[in-house]
């Protein structure tokens, strides 16, 4: 026991030599008198308990006593009462609690003083909650207990409890503070009694409800600190039903179905019977002799949880669960019948894929497929996002697909979720077992591919994570492609950008909507949100890339790699409205999800450009003496030219759309040639011509690639929208190589029929193996005929000479190149 001393004399002997100072210091004598003092009137006492003496300075008889004794059964007083000087002695228990105070009274005749015991605890702050915020219970007469935690078990009797009646709102965050209530009194406590609080429960009494309704009470718990003013309150509401106990499962009368994987399911019912979980009895009885295969019963509010174990029974199983209650206060019983099928087989890609022969849907009941994550849960550029008008996109779209394939990469499948939460659920590279009852299965044809509608992740079953090193090694040049490849993970050889200018996705960044990486895009309109860049391998082949908007590898500052390499993608099929008419998007395309996945060479291919044409500046247009219309190559050797009596600036740099920033809507320049393309006297086209020498060369794989746009950036486009592709080895007779190719116009904005391009288009052309080793080569474009472009679409109109601007309109190109492979 600690004992501490309060040197009050000592004090009181200073104080009395100061009096008498004072005193002495007048002519008149004074009587000194001093009734009673102390040297405090506050007093902070340790929380591990002990006593203090208190020293009293009185001229008269004194007494010390505890003010509210029965709030103060921690402290008792000895030797509490004196005559003149004196003390008394405090003692304090251990305060296993908070902070608490008792107030000592020292009285001698009429007058008194109060000194302040306050005495800390080991808890600082008090912690009390109710494990349920309401709950409900039978109308029978029972004694009852709430799950309860607290930091004061062992100062319990720092709690005190209050039960009030009132209609209270038990949702969940209601303000209960407005609720008229009736508080129990000791003459009239109400149907809820007898609380008493236990370290992990309240208990509590509740008489039987005759009342015909529901009736609530609200039991509120208090703790408060003396010292500091603080009270600390919880409470919960009890709801007591006008009926007896019950339990009545979700459809009573039907089987509930479950499958035969391993799973937690629930079992939904409707009860009162929740305060008496703990006492009601859970048994199975199975039709068929073998395993246990429900068990783990957990009881809720909501309903009966257990674990189904995987079922390996050749067939379906049943079994019948009791839910049971036999007490002083009354009975209940519920039954609910399982049936679990037959047991969830793996079904592998190509079983999966010839269930649909063709075009069609079908809805999977059962079975799992095992395979691989091969997209990314909130990559951008994951799938082509629709219009749903001319100038909207559904920007959703993308978020809502992934893809997985085979485990040996040899099928693939989009998949669709219900919801895109759910996009975690399939972590890149992840082996994921997917359950396929309730999914959809969709076979589209030409070319044949199939998607799963309908995911969660309640569709995951089973899930270890990977990385790429995961995935089997699948490579392919383009050419080696089958409907098979589409969605999976391709990692393309010999690859190189067709047309070695520009960023990876070159959109007009006006098209698509404003954001945070599009600080030019349109604040009220979506009205494009990809553009395809063109890749193209060492046989010749080529396969568009799908790059959307918001890709933020799309502009990089700089033109794209003019080496070759690798590539890895996955394989789509999702051709875009706006480029599609001349059959360029071919039979697959490719998503990129990294820019890690583009492996090229700065500048080493295995292509050598022949002659090039490509303009950042004026001083780039590199014209000749001879004629206002030739222009030469940049790189290489080669002319361009054009029959077209130039009108206006005839010819000029331009803006171009090669974007490289998002922070501008088209950053590089472009040349164009300006006049009218359609000859109304001869009635027929003009054309534009390149001419270059394969003189000693000898390869494979020529080709031409271009950008080109036609018109002013406005409907109708007076140009004619068909070009003939010819070439000729002297000039003169002309070979046709490609009819009735359509030259874009340049991305207008009020153009409504969404069938343009959002930038300047790409054109591959290949040449005859036949024009290696010539002295000259001539390679035109002519205009076929006089259909041009209106607001009702590509080649809708006829170019007449009374049409507007008609002999003032351009012909736009970025960059063209020739080469070949040697």
């Amino acid at each position: 026991m600690k004992t501490s001393y309060i040197n009050v004399r000592l004090f009181m002997a200073a104080m009395f030599m100061t009096l008498i100072s004072v005193f002495t210091s007048c002519e008149e004598d004074y009587k000194l008198e001093l009734p009673l003092a102390v040297a405090q009137n506050e007093l902070t006492l340790g929380a591990g308990g002990g006593s203090t003496h208190v020293l009293v300075y009185s001229t008269g008889d004194w007494t010390a006593t505890l003010k509210n004794p029965a709030d103060a059964a921690w402290a008792t007083i000895d030797m509490g009462s004196g005559s003149g000087n004196g003390e008394f002695i405090f003692s304090f228990t251990k305060n296993p609690g908070i902070p608490r105070k008792a107030v000592v009274v020292l009285t001698t005749g009429s007058d008194t003083k109060e000194i302040a015991m306050e005495q800390s605890g080991f808890v600082t702050a008090a912690e009390m909650v109710f494990m349920k915020k309401s709950f409900r219970m039978p109308g029978w007469e029972a004694a009852s207990a709430v799950a309860f935690d607290t930091n004061l078990g062992l100062a319990l009797d720092r709690i005190t409890s209050k039960v009030e009646y009132g209609d209270f709102d038990t949702a969940e965050g209601a303000d209960n503070s407005a609720v008229e209530t009736t508080p129990a009194t000791a003459d009239n406590p109400g149907w809820l009694t007898g609380v008493v609080v236990e370290e992990d429960s309240v208990r509590f009494n509740v008489a039987a409800n005759s009342d015909g309704m529901p009736r609530k009470a609200r039991i509120t718990l208090s703790a408060r600190n003396t010292v500091s003013g603080r009270t600390y309150t919880t409470s919960t509401i009890v709801v007591q039903d006008a009926d007896g106990g019950y339990i009545r499962f979700n459809a009573p009368d039907q089987v509930a179905e479950v499958e035969s994987f391993a799973k937690t399911v629930s079992f939904l019912w409707d009860t009162n019977m929740e305060m008496f979980f703990n006492r009601m009895n859970v048994d199975v009885v199975y039709e068929e002799p073998g395993e246990e295969w429900i068990t783990g019963f957990v009881m809720t509010p909501q309903g009966l949880q257990a674990n189904i174990l995987e079922s390996h029974y050749d067939g379906e199983r049943h079994a019948s669960i009791t839910v049971s209650y036999n007490g002083s206060e009354g009975s209940v019983t519920a039954v609910r019948s399982v049936l679990q099928v037959r047991p969830a087989l793996e079904v592998n890609f190509s079983d999966l894929r010839a269930r649909l022969a063709s075009a069609g849907t079908v809805n999977l009941e059962r079975d799992y497929i095992m395979a691989q994550v091969i997209s990314e849960p909130g990559n951008p550029n994951l799938e082509t996002n629709p219009h749903t008008a001319w100038n909207q996109c559904d920007l959703t779209e993308s978020a809502r697909t992934a893809y997985v394939q085979s485990i040996d990469g040899a099928y693939g499948l989009r998949v669709k979720l219900a919801d895109i939460a759910d996009m975690s659920a399939l972590p890149r590279y992840a082996t994921v077992k997917i359950a396929l009852a309730g999914l959809t299965l969709e076979r589209e044809d030409t070319p044949a591919r199939y998607t799963l509608r309908g995911f969660s992740a309640s569709n995951i079953l089973e899930m270890t994570e990977g990385t790429v090193s995961s995935l089997p090694a699948k490579e392919r040049h383009i050419g080696q492609l089958t409907d098979n490849d589409i969605y999976t993970f391709v990692t393309f050889k010999d690859m190189e950008v067709s047309l070695r200018y520009g960023s990876w996705g070159n959109l007009h960044n006006g098209y698509p909507h404003v954001s945070d990486l599009i600080s030019v895009g349109d604040k009220s309109t979506h009205r494009a949100d990809c553009m395809p860049r063109f890749f193209r391998d060492i046989n010749g082949d080529v396969i568009p890339m799908l790059v959307n908007a918001e890709t933020p590898w799309r502009c990089e500052g700089v033109h794209v790699p003019k080496g070759s390499g690798t590539v890895k993608a996955i394989v789509v099929y999702a051709p875009l409205d706006r480029q599609k008419a001349n059959g360029e998007m071919g039979d697959y395309q490719i998503r990129v999800l990294s820019r890690e996945d583009i492996n090229l060479h700065a500048t080493q291919g295995f292509s050598t450009v022949i002659a090039e044409w490509q303009w950042n500046s004026s001083a780039d247009i590199k014209k000749g003496t001879d004629s206002e219309s030739k222009v030469y190559a940049n790189t290489g050797t080669g002319v361009m030219d054009t029959d077209c009596p130039l009108t206006g600036t005839k010819t000029a740099l331009t803006g171009g759309f090669f974007n490289l920033t998002f922070a501008t809507k088209n950053l590089t320049n472009a040349f164009r040639y300006c006049g009218p393309w359609w000859n109304f006297t001869d009635k027929k086209g003009y054309s534009i011509s390149w001419t270059f020498s394969t003189e000693g060369l000898s390869g494979s794989n020529l080709a031409m690639m271009m950008t080109c746009a036609s018109g002013l950036q406005a409907v109708p486009v007076p140009v004619p929208t068909y070009w003939h592709i010819e070439y000729s080895t002297d000039g003169t007779k002309f070979t046709m190589l490609k009819k009735n190719l359509i030259i874009y116009p340049c991305p207008v904005w009020a153009y409504e029929k969404g069938d343009c391009p959002a930038g300047n288009a790409e054109y591959i052309i290949d040449l005859p193996d036949s024009l290696f080793g010539q002295k000259s080569v001539t390679v035109r474009m002519r205009a076929a005929s006089a259909k041009m472009t209106t607001k009702d679409g590509l080649a809708k109109g006829t170019v007449k000479a009374t049409t507007a601007k008609v002999n003032d309109q351009y012909m736009r190109f970025d960059a063209i190149t020739i080469k070949y492979n040697k």
